[in-house]
């Protein structure tokens, strides 16, 4: 059987409108940082934007600990570890703390300086954006991310 281009371009076009143009909520990436996520968060909506968000920051892999000393790390490779012991420690102030690490890590930016601040700023404001008048900590998560200003002593 032989289609002529005309039929073949046209049953392409078709195809290709039935993708998917989202960002990566297809991809194999997209999946397997979700299934990480939901384990931890399972709300969907907030999987979705933690996923999308440690995707965009360069996060590779979440990692568990049983820490009573430490909320949660990140390091320049993309692992964010989280403390399933302490309260808060996989909530979504501190996944997107670390997050912003990650994302620090690519701009040569490493603890809590401005850098840091400017990028989990960013993450707050469309987490606002997506979920509004949520709460983070009884208050707006961008304010919320400000009171690290005076918690680690960034100069802006």
């Amino acid at each position: 059987m032989r289609f002529s281009g005309v039929v073949l371009v046209s049953a392409m076009t078709a195809l290709a409108g039935c993708m998917s143009s989202g960002p990566e909520t297809d991809s194999l990436r997209y999946q397997r940082m979700y299934a990480q996520v939901a384990a931890f968060m399972p709300d969907e909506a907030m999987a979705a934007f933690v996923t999308e968000e440690a995707l965009r920051a360069g996060v590779r892999r979440f990692e568990f600990t049983t820490s009573r000393t430490n909320y949660g790390k990140a390091s320049s490779a993309g692992t964010v570890e989280l403390s399933t012991v302490l309260p808060g420690g996989t909530g979504v102030v501190n996944v997107t703390h670390e997050i912003a690490h990650v994302a620090a890590f690519k701009r040569n930016c490493v603890g809590h300086k401005a850098c840091w601040l400017n990028l989990y700023l960013d993450i707050a404001r469309r987490f606002e954006d997506r979920f509004p008048g949520a709460k983070w900590s009884g208050t707006t998560p961008t304010a919320r991310v400000m009171r690290n200003v005076d918690r680690y002593g960034i100069r802006l």
